[in-house]
């Protein structure tokens, strides 16, 4: 059940932690409120400040007693020039983790992974732009949401490697002898190399255009993001849209509205992704943190019981 409540909780004083060579997780204990830092691929230290979470004009989701928090694994590890994988990274676990409904682990190293372990999740979250994982990861993924579990991606993984595509220069070719040929349809969309592109950042409402689904089910009709507005992405005809902006062509835009979040059946699992996200500070606004928290909850259970709107804390300087 949900308990509305205004909080405020004040979380550790400042941490340093030096992330060890021998491990490669990193993960947010929302129990402790610290945050540990494990990553081989980090070789630097990292301090934070106190953190303030505060609850302001929206209800905070508790978890009911007894209920298990949602076990979520981020894949991840690179991107392209254009994105900072490690602070969307950490903004993903802020935003899930202040919800009370997650429990967050970050995988580093994708290709490494087993069916065995991805057993111990409900949701993996692709956070990624970089070389294919390997036919025994991506299979992997593949029969994990097939056999009922989630998968929710966003932003940065709309193009890339994992659909055949690359940029040579400013020109952008695909060479789909080297996709991995299942992504995507779990991704419910294409985006041809003369297609790809978006507006200038700038700031624009999204309009929820399906209310009947369990994620937009009782979030505000528009909101506002400031964010890149990709555009001309081919979606499957199975692809449920569930709300839209206007890409304006004052901010070199489409004219015309363009899909911003989309769902996928796959097998018995759920597939999400969103074209939002092309940073933490995108991440962290309400309505984009609201969307991907309940998307989270949907794409592992089927049902949404977070609130229709969450605030969220500003995230440390670095």
């Amino acid at each position: 059940m949900a308990i509305i409540k205004m909080i405020e909780i004040t979380i550790s004083s400042s941490i340093r932690v030096k992330p060890r060579r021998d491990l490669t997780i990193a993960s947010w204990d929302t129990t402790l409120g610290s945050y540990l830092l494990l990553s081989s691929t980090m070789t630097r230290s990292y301090t934070w400040k106190p953190l303030l979470l505060i609850a302001l004009a929206a209800a905070l989701w508790q978890r009911a007693p007894g209920a298990e928090a949602i076990r979520v694994l981020v894949l991840t590890g690179r991107s392209d020039p254009s994105h900072d994988w490690r602070q969307t990274s950490e903004a993903l676990e802020r935003v899930l983790g202040a919800t009370g409904r997650f429990a967050v682990q970050i995988e580093v190293d994708p290709s490494r992974l087993q069916p065995a372990t991805l057993a111990g999740f409900e949701v993996l979250i692709v956070n990624y732009n970089g070389p294919r994982w390997g036919e025994h990861t991506e299979k992997a993924i593949e029969e994990f949401v097939a056999q009922g579990k989630g998968l929710v991606s966003f932003h940065g993984v709309s193009y890339g490697p994992f659909m055949g595509t690359s940029q040579q220069g400013k020109q952008w070719i695909h060479r789909p002898e080297t996709a991995w040929r299942a992504w995507p349809e779990i991704l419910g969309a294409f985006w041809a190399p003369g297609d790809i592109g978006h507006s200038i950042p700038h700031t624009f409402r999204v309009r929820i255009l399906d209310h009947a689904h369990p994620i937009t089910r009782g979030m505000p009709q528009e909101f506002s993001v400031r964010d890149e507005l990709y555009h001309r992405m081919s979606l499957r005809a199975e692809a449920r849209v569930l709300a839209v902006a206007y890409d304006d062509p004052q901010m070199r835009g489409t004219g015309k509205d363009e899909p911003i979040c989309w769902v996928v059946p796959w097998g018995r699992g759920r597939a999400f992704h969103t074209t939002l996200g092309h940073d933490h500070t995108v991440l962290r606004q309400p309505g984009v943190a609201t969307l991907l928290c309940r998307a989270t909850e949907w794409a592992a259970t089927a049902s949404v019981t977070l609130p229709g709107w969450l605030e969220q804390e500003s995230l440390p300087p670095r």
